[in-house]
C-alpha cells in the first residue's frame, strides 16, 4: 500500500515539473501560443467585462482569410474607446478613438504597429454609405453586441483581408490606470496641453495616468487627429522602453489580472505574459510605425480621412508581403475629383434655383393685381422648398424643388398674361361705353332743348318720331353694347336735325316771300279769311317746302340746325371698336 503511495506522489511530480516545464517553454517561446486557426470560447478568458457587469461575447469570427500566414506571426487590434466613468452614467454607445493594428512577428524579431486614423472614410460591412472607421464599433452594437466583432472585420475588410486574430479594447479609465500602475511616463512633452481645465507644459518630465492621457487626447493641431495618432505612437513607444528598462513587462500579466475587469480581450492571461516576455527581446529598432496616408475631406460638412489607396496597397506589401487589390474609387483622390465635380453641380442647381426664385418674385411684383391669394401662397410655399433644399445641399432636392417651382410660375405667368388682356380689353371697353354714354345724353340734352325751342311750331308727328328715338337711345344706355348706343345716338341726331332743318327752311322761306303790291286787285296786306282764290295754306296734296320738296329756295345742305353737338352729327362707331 505504501509503494502504491510513493508511486502516485512520483507521478504527481513528476507531472506538476513537465506542465510547468512546458508553460515555462510556452511563455518563453509565444509563437507556440497563437496558432492561426478559429479559437472557440474556451480559449477565451471568460473573465472579460461587459458595460453594466454584462458578459460580453469575446468570441471573435474568423473573417474569410485571403492570406494565409505561418504561425510565427500574429496580428492583434488595440482599441482605445471614449468612455470613462462620466460617459458611462450618460451615454450607451462609444467609439474607438484609437485604432492600432499591432503585427508581431516572432521569427523575425519584428513588431508593426499601424495606426488607422479614426475618421478614415471607409465600407462598413453591412452598411451601404461610407462612415468613418471608429463608427463600426457603434454599428456593431457596441459592448453589448458585436461592437468588437464588427471592428475587426472592418479593419480586416480595410486592409485587403489581412486577418486579426486577437483584440484588446481598454477605455480611458483603464489607460489612466495602467500607466498610474507603472509609476508614470517620463516624457519630452513638446506642446501645450489643455484639457477639462487642466494644462501640461512642454519639457521633460513624469506624467501621471491624467496627463499621459490628456497629452494622448490632445488634437488641437492644423493636422489634428493625424497628428494625434503620430503623438500616441511616441507615447506607446515610451511607455514600452519604461517597462522594458524596469523590467516590469515581465509583470504584464499580473497587470492583466489586477484591470482585467476593465480590459476587453480574447487573450488569455498566459498569452498575455507570453507577449510581455517577448517584448523583453525586443529593442526600439525593431518597432516600426505606420500611418495610414491619405488626405483631408469635408463631405456635407463633415470632416473625414480620405485614404490613398495606393499608399495602403504599398504599406500593406511592405509589412505583410502580399498584394491587395483596392477599389479606385474609394481613392480620396478620386473622391475628392467626385466632391468637386459634385460642388460644381451643386453651385449650378444653387445658381439656377435663385434665378427661378428671383423670376417668381418678379412675376409676383408684375401680376399682382391679377394673383389670387391662394396662388400666392402656392408661389410662396414652393419658394421655401427649393431654399430648404439649399440649406440642406442637397442637388437632387434643389433640382427637383426649382423644376417644380419653375413650371409653377410658368403656367401662372400665362394665366396672368390672359387675366391682364381681358383686363385691358375691359378697361377699354368702359372708355369707350362712357364716351358713347356721355355723346348720347349730349345728343338728348341737344335734341331735348331743341324741341322746346321749337314749341308748336314742331308737329305732333315729329315730336312722336323724334321723342320715340330718344325713348329708344334711353333704352340702349341701358346696356353694354357700344355699338348699339352709338347707333341710335346717330340715327337721333340725323333724324333731329333733318326735322329742324326742315323747319327752318319752311321758316327762312316764309320771310323771304315779297309783299303783295296794293295794285293787284287785293284787298291790301290783309289776307281774306277763307278765300280759297288767295289761300296762302297749301292743300293736303301739296307739299310744304323743307318737308322733302326741294326748291330754289332751298336751304344748302351745309346749313345745319345751329348747336348740334358734334361737328357733321354722330356717326356710327365701327362694330370692331365696340
Amino acid at each position: 500500500m505504501k509503494r502504491k503511495a510513493l508511486i502516485l506522489i512520483a507521478l504527481l511530480l513528476v507531472s506538476g515539473v513537465s506542465y510547468v516545464a512546458y508553460t515555462i517553454y510556452q511563455v518563453l517561446n509565444p509563437e507556440t501560443l497563437f496558432e492561426t486557426q478559429p479559437h472557440t470560447e474556451e480559449d477565451v478568458d471568460n473573465n472579460s467585462p461587459a458595460q453594466n457587469d454584462k458578459e460580453v461575447s469575446v468570441h471573435i469570427q474568423q473573417p474569410e482569410e485571403q492570406y494565409r500566414f505561418d504561425e510565427d506571426r500574429i496580428n492583434i487590434l488595440l482599441l482605445g474607446l471614449d468612455a470613462d466613468q462620466e460617459r458611462y452614467e450618460t451615454m450607451r454607445a462609444f467609439r474607438t478613438d484609437t485604432i492600432i493594428l499591432l503585427s508581431i512577428d516572432f521569427q523575425a524579431n519584428q513588431v508593426y504597429l499601424i495606426s488607422i486614423p479614426r475618421d478614415s472614410y471607409v465600407k462598413i460591412p453591412g452598411r451601404q454609405q461610407r462612415d468613418r472607421i471608429n463608427t463600426a464599433f457603434v454599428w456593431g452594437g457596441g459592448f453589448n453586441g458585436r461592437g468588437f466583432e464588427r471592428t475587426t472585420e472592418t479593419v480586416s475588410d480595410f486592409l485587403g483581408g489581412i486577418p486579426i486574430h486577437y483584440y484588446v479594447g481598454i477605455d480611458m479609465n483603464a489607460f489612466v490606470e495602467i500607466v498610474d500602475i507603472m509609476g508614470g511616463v517620463e516624457f519630452e512633452v513638446d506642446v501645450p496641453v489643455k484639457i477639462g481645465g487642466r494644462e501640461l507644459k512642454p519639457g521633460l518630465q513624469r506624467l501621471n495616468g491624467q496627463q499621459v492621457l490628456d497629452y494622448c487626447r490632445n488634437r488641437h493641431f492644423p493636422w489634428g487627429d493625424i497628428q494625434r495618432v503620430k503623438n500616441q505612437q511616441k507615447m506607446l513607444l515610451a511607455m514600452f522602453d519604461q517597462l522594458k528598462s524596469s523590467k516590469q513587462l515581465l509583470n504584464v500579466s499580473k497587470y492583466y489580472e489586477v484591470l482585467k475587469s476593465k480590459v476587453y480581450t480574447n487573450l488569455n492571461a498566459k498569452q498575455i505574459a507570453a507577449l510581455g516576455v517577448f517584448g523583453m527581446k525586443l529593442d526600439l529598432s525593431n518597432i516600426h510605425t505606420y500611418s495610414i496616408p491619405g488626405d483631408f475631406l469635408n463631405i456635407d460638412g463633415i470632416g473625414y480621412w480620405g485614404v490613398n489607396q495606393y499608399g495602403k496597397k504599398d504599406l500593406v506589401k511592405e509589412i505583410f508581403g502580399v498584394e491587395i487589390e483596392i477599389d479606385p474609387k474609394d481613392d480620396v483622390r478620386y473622391i475628392k475629383r467626385e466632391l468637386e465635380e459634385k460642388l460644381k453641380a451643386l453651385a449650378a442647381a444653387i445658381s439656377e434655383a435663385n434665378d427661378v426664385i428671383d423670376k417668381a418674385q418678379e412675376v409676383m411684383s408684375t401680376y399682382s393685381a391679377y394673383i389670387k391669394e391662394e396662388e400666392k401662397a402656392g408661389v410662396e410655399s414652393r419658394i421655401g422648398k427649393v431654399r430648404q433644399s439649399i440649406d440642406v445641399e442637397d442637388t437632387a432636392s434643389i433640382k427637383t424643388a426649382t423644376r417644380e417651382l419653375k413650371n409653377y410660375i410658368d403656367n401662372l405667368s400665362q394665366i396672368f398674361e390672359q387675366r391682364k388682356k381681358e383686363d385691358e380689353e375691359r378697361k377699354a371697353h368702359e372708355q369707350v361705353l362712357a364716351k358713347a354714354r356721355k355723346d348720347a345724353q349730349q345728343v338728348i340734352q341737344w335734341v331735348t332743348a331743341q324741341i322746346e325751342e321749337k314749341g308748336d311750331r314742331l308737329s305732333p308727328q315729329d315730336r312722336q318720331r323724334i321723342e320715340a328715338s330718344i325713348a329708344s337711345v334711353n333704352e340702349a344706355l341701358k346696356g353694354q353694347n357700344v355699338q348699339d348706343i352709338m347707333n341710335k345716338t346717330a340715327e337721333l341726331k340725323k333724324q333731329a336735325e333733318a326735322i329742324f332743318n326742315a323747319m327752318e327752311q319752311q321758316k327762312e322761306e316764309g320771310n323771304s316771300s315779297p309783299p303783295q303790291d296794293a295794285t293787284d286787285g287785293s284787298n291790301g296786306s290783309q289776307v281774306p279769311e277763307n278765300d280759297e282764290g288767295n289761300s296762302q295754306v297749301p292743300d293736303d296734296n301739296q307739299e310744304t317746302p323743307g318737308n322733302g320738296q326741294d326748291s330754289p329756295e332751298t336751304v344748302e345742305d351745309d346749313q345745319k340746325v345751329q348747336g348740334a353737338p358734334g361737328e357733321g352729327g354722330v356717326e356710327p362707331a365701327d362694330a370692331g371698336n365696340a
